[in-house]
């Protein structure tokens, strides 16, 4: 497998829920660092512009799209289109959506005489977004995302926040995005090392407080959630012990307590 393309669409769950999409924004992110991690090329996009939106589920896009830029950056950020067959279009008094009709562009290429309504594949329709009021959000995220593009076409090598094992119980973070306030180069033990990489429910510790500060990883539905890429066998070795799993010849079995 070299490249996949999943319906991403939203980098905050108030919005992922809205549409009934089915995940989190936690595992969004987590599906663009493990692909990130193995060399898998995604093809996604950003959605905007639904039925029942709030500005705080842009704001915080806005506020997350810097600390990506290590990460594939999306195709666009694009506006929400009713189609045939879509959960709008099936059921738009469930979302709020009244005034459905046809497209404009199809009464400029069928006869008057035809039924639009029947023949047409897009609709627009009327309905309350949040998104309609704050077009300078919107219009942020849009260059926040050509600004990322153009790291990634422009530059030899792509941002990077990656770790490395370096010898012995160390291993060193690269973090090349530019971000204020942030280290080029650490060293790492590799209890730090474990704490850093591995998602988990949020808690007050030093260090998920010293890794959100740096951002290295950000708090997103109650979970610390890690931006740091890795080798997929470290990530692998350090999630099974994070959760009281050890590898033991060739199968994971659990940990036992002392």
């Amino acid at each position: 497998m070299r490249w996949i393309q999943p319906g991403i669409e939203g980098l905050a769950s108030e919005l992922l829920r809205l549409i009934d999409k089915g995940v989190l924004a936690r595992q969004n992110l987590a599906l663009l660092r493990y692909a990130r991690a193995v060399g898998v090329h995604v093809f996604w996009n950003l959605l905007w512009g639904f039925p029942g939106d709030e500005v705080r589920s842009y704001e915080q896009t806005l506020e997350l799209l810097p600390l990506l830029h290590h990460l594939q950056p999306p195709m666009g950020n694009y506006r929400l289109r009713i189609d045939r067959f879509s959960p709008y279009h099936a059921r738009p008094v469930a979302y709020g959506v009244t005034n459905m009709r046809p497209a404009p562009a199809y009464a400029l290429v069928f006869p008057r005489h035809a039924d639009l309504a029947k023949l047409a594949y897009h609709f627009v329709a009327d309905y309350e977004s949040a998104a309609d009021r704050r077009l300078d959000l919107i219009e942020g995220i849009s260059a926040g995302i050509t600004t990322w593009q153009r790291r990634w076409q422009q530059s030899e090598q792509a941002p990077m926040l990656h770790v490395e094992h370096v010898g012995g119980q160390y291993f060193g973070l690269l973090d090349t995005r530019g971000l204020p306030d942030t280290e080029e180069s650490l060293v790492l033990e590799r209890a730090e090392a474990v704490a850093v990489l591995v998602p988990r429910p949020w808690d007050d510790s030093d260090v998920i407080a010293w890794a959100t500060a740096r951002r290295l990883g950000v708090r997103l539905d109650d979970w610390y959630v890690p931006l740091v890429v890795a080798p997929p066998e470290f990530l692998a070795e350090f999630e099974a012990e994070r959760s009281g799993q050890v590898q033991s010849g060739g199968e994971v079995v659990e940990k036992v307590a002392e």
